[in-house]
């Protein structure tokens, strides 16, 4: 919450590259949450600095393995990445699904529920502005549809934003 210093900064820059090692780019979506949360209390100079202390720290944290990786194995780090790059550009194994897979896939994973949760949560942030509102919504549907673009989809990529759609069904169930 404080406005001075930029240890918080650093803190969700460590958070994001420890992430990054676990989950890769699905951990970025964290800090465009961070954006979106810093968005009304900062200044823009004063946001743009902290994101940047965020993506250096993070940078930092994850880059020596990466580093180690590719000079320790560097065939299979290349193979490694190049298969990862196949998941864009082809659709790999038996996951061709259309770019509305996450839809159907989410509501069986999480229920009816959550739909109504999001349209609550955007109706909520287009009364009050808050940025916890659009924290959470920026976490649900920004990786939804990054997710939806490459040709592989897999009910894991966007996995990750089960506690911000629990959050959002919360709200409803405590509305009503």
């Amino acid at each position: 919450k404080s406005r001075r210093g930029y240890g918080n900064d650093a803190l969700v820059g460590l958070a994001i590259g420890l992430a990054v090692l676990v989950k890769w780019l699905p951990a970025y979506t964290l800090l465009l949450v961070y954006l979106a949360f810093k968005w009304n209390t900062y200044g823009k100079k004063r946001l743009l600095m902290g994101a940047g202390i965020v993506a250096m720290v993070s940078v930092i944290v994850w880059l020596p393995w990466q580093w180690y990786a590719y000079r320790t194995f560097p065939e299979l780090y290349e193979l490694m990445q190049a298969y990862n790059w196949r998941h864009i550009t082809e659709s790999l194994g038996l996951h061709d699904h259309g770019p509305f897979y996450f839809l159907p896939k989410s509501i069986y994973l999480y229920g009816e529920i959550w739909l109504v949760g999001l349209f609550f949560l955007g109706y909520k942030w287009w009364k009050t502005r808050s940025a916890a509102e659009i924290s959470l919504l920026v976490w649900i549907v920004v990786p939804t549809i990054f997710f939806s673009l490459p040709a592989t989809k897999l009910g894991g990529y966007t996995f990750f934003t089960l506690p911000a759609v629990a959050l959002a069904s919360a709200l409803v169930l405590h509305s009503v």
